[in-house]
């Protein structure tokens, strides 16, 4: 998903799951340091994988 207008879309909770993973095997595979909190953010954001459909807010 490309996003050409910031603030003019919204991602579902499953869009930022994809973007936090992918993320997460970026760092790992160019065995880069990442961000210091992006292991805190996915733990604390991503406490299962959500389903492709959910629309469900998470408390």
């Amino acid at each position: 998903m490309k996003i050409i207008e910031s603030q003019s879309a919204v991602l579902t909770n499953y869009e930022v799951y994809q973007h936090l993973t992918e993320q997460r095997q970026r760092y790992k595979q160019g065995k880069r340091r990442g961000p210091p909190n992006l292991e805190t953010v996915v733990r604390e954001v991503v406490a299962d994988q959500p389903h492709p459909r959910s629309q469900a807010c998470q408390s």
